[in-house]
């Protein structure tokens, strides 16, 4: 990665010369990039700032089209969802903006919407239509992410032998290409699917393989949780004494934290799991979070749990 980030800055520096904006873009991305892999807030809000310094205003579309996947891809790692693009999450605006054969990447965001969310029905159903729709066609990258996430959303629904079969495809497109990144940028989602999948008595993946993107993911994940952490505080997401939780809201979230499950809380708190539902959708929207992992991450970090 630190070798693709010295390649890119050499490209920035030629591009601006000769004004070529579309590559100004991809740089600046790649070192965005590498700033999440350092947990470096500021230096990624700064790779995006720089394109905005460079470009100016945009003088095609697709210059446009590529700034916008750029912020897409920034604040859907971020959980501003507010912050995507509008027409990345519309398949319609995304194919009139874009042509058939350059529609990868803003899928690819959508799809990790979904993700994030917790939509995963939508997500499979999507990812179906993205498998048909790359069959044919090069596109190894849109291919190999969409096999990840298709391993991810199944694992979600307790599917293991469709997550198995869905990670070995991706294996197999990643390996004989040389590909981890693309693993490793899935983070906690790609720590719990390996440990599932080193599990499997069927495995044929290697073990040194998988111990080396799960190790990576791990670290990778912890990064970006630095990042959220760092751009929730500086955009004013959350502030700890405008955010108050209840007893039972309190009591609800440390189980949570303890990694038990809501029938577990339900039974635990002499509540109904339906309650338990409908109270931890009150703590994601006090605390801004889109998960139970997110939201006990913000609770640590704003001391409402220890």
């Amino acid at each position: 990665m630190k070798k693709a980030e010295i390649n890119a800055y050499n490209a920035l520096y030629k591009a601006q010369q000769q004004q070529q904006n579309d590559t100004i873009c991809q740089a600046c991305f790649i070192i965005l990039r590498k700033s999440i892999t350092e947990g470096n807030y500021s230096k990624a809000a700064g790779a995006l700032d720089e394109i905005k310094r460079m470009v100016g205003d945009p003088d095609s579309s697709d210059c446009l089209s590529i700034i916008d996947i750029i912020k897409g891809w920034f604040y859907s790692r971020l959980d501003d969802f507010d912050k995507v693009p509008g027409w990345i999450m519309n398949e319609d605006q995304s194919l009139k903006i874009l042509s058939p054969n350059s529609t990868c990447k803003d899928r690819l965001i959508r799809a990790y919407c979904f993700l994030r969310t917790e939509n995963y029905s939508e997500l499979l159903a999507f990812l179906n239509y993205l498998e048909e729709l790359y069959k044919d066609k090069g596109f190894l990258l849109a291919r190999l992410d969409t096999q990840i996430l298709k391993s991810i959303a199944t694992y979600k629904i307790q599917d293991k032998k469709q997550s198995y079969a869905a990670f070995k495809s991706a294996y197999d497109l990643a390996y004989a290409n040389s590909l981890i990144m693309p693993f490793i940028e899935y983070g906690n989602y790609m720590r719990s699917v390996i440990e599932s999948i080193k599990r499997d008595e069927n495995c044929t993946i290697p073990i040194q393989w998988l111990n080396k993107i799960q190790s990576k993911s791990n670290t990778y994940a912890k990064r970006l949780d630095n990042v959220r952490t760092q751009y929730k505080k500086l955009s004013g997401h959350y502030k700890n004494d405008k955010i108050t939780l209840t007893r039972k809201e309190s009591e609800l979230i440390q189980a949570l934290s303890h990694g038990l499950t809501r029938d577990e809380i339900a039974e635990s708190l002499y509540i109904s799991p339906n309650t338990v539902k409908s109270k931890l959708q009150n703590i994601y929207n006090k605390l801004g979070a889109v998960n139970g992992a997110d939201a006990v991450r913000i609770a640590y970090q704003m001391k409402l749990i220890e």
